[in-house]
């Protein structure tokens, strides 16, 4: 007798195997978009971040004062400017050299509340800010209680720091 040595999978097992991947996928994705999340949140905090540092080492560059400048809020892009007038659009439509940099929208599934109503960040020329210090908080939008704050704390030094809060709510 001749056997002959098949290779391969049959029908069955390759149907059981492709059960078993769709129920461990299955599993797998609510706690990946949980993962997402938590790095969307942490990605906006250092871009806020990164954008106050360029404003105050503007400032103290240029010696003179630089701004932080909102479009509509925190999270819909922002503009590092030598004017306090410019406008985000002035800054994306044309070239102005008092345009030092131009941060893009961050997205409409995350919130960025300043601690009190500021459109304008402004650092004089030595680097400290001409308010106040003050906190924005980051969270999902809409809230969920299972995300964590991240707060970006500046002082009046002008010097911003990232840390973990407390739940959002």
């Amino acid at each position: 007798m001749n056997m002959r040595c098949q290779r391969g999978f049959t029908l069955i097992e390759l149907m059981a195997t492709i059960a078993i991947a769709v129920i461990l996928a299955t599993a797998a994705v609510p706690s990946f978009s949980h993962f997402i999340t938590n790095q969307r949140m942490n990605a906006v905090a250092r871009d806020l971040q990164n954008a106050l540092v360029l404003t105050r080492s503007e400032a103290i560059k240029r010696n003179n004062s630089v701004h932080l400048i909102n479009n509509v809020d925190w999270a819909g892009g922002m503009i590092v400017s030598t004017l306090s007038t410019r406008t985000y659009d002035d800054c994306i439509n044309s070239a102005n050299a008092d345009c030092v940099s131009v941060f893009q929208p961050m997205g409409d599934r995350l919130s960025v509340t300043p601690s009190s109503a500021v459109n304008t960040i402004t650092y004089r020329k030595n680097g400290r800010l001409s308010i106040s210090g003050f906190t924005f908080t980051i969270c999902p939008s809409p809230v969920d209680s299972s995300y964590q704050e991240r707060i970006i704390t500046v002082g009046t030094t002008g010097i911003a720091q990232i840390s973990a809060g407390s739940n959002c709510s």
